[in-house]
């Protein structure tokens, strides 16, 4: 063969691995978005939470400085705690069907 048609074959090659390449590139970049975005719900979701858990805390705090500790208030602020996490896992299953 002679010299321009290598020369050819090899710019032809290397398009098509530069098109494959940046396609590659290019799906990554979209799925890094989208895990990003995932990512930042997940923080939010987690903000949420701890602000309402401190917020049990605090009401759990006050009752006991004022009333003194109690098994009752312990008894009642874990079964707050229950009753969110399963109003969170109907609100989660009914949004997903």
């Amino acid at each position: 063969m002679d010299t321009l048609a290598k020369s050819d074959i090899f710019f032809f090659v290397t398009t098509f691995a530069v098109v494959f390449v940046s396609l590659g590139i290019l799906a990554v970049t979209v799925y890094l978005l989208y895990l990003l975005k995932e990512l930042k719900a997940i923080i939010s979701l987690v903000k949420r939470e701890g602000e309402l858990i401190s917020e049990d805390l605090a009401d759990l705090r006050g009752k006991v400085a004022t009333e003194g500790f109690k098994l009752s208030f312990l008894w009642g602020f874990v079964r707050k705690l229950w009753q969110f996490k399963s109003i969170a896992k109907k609100k989660n299953k009914t949004t997903k069907e």
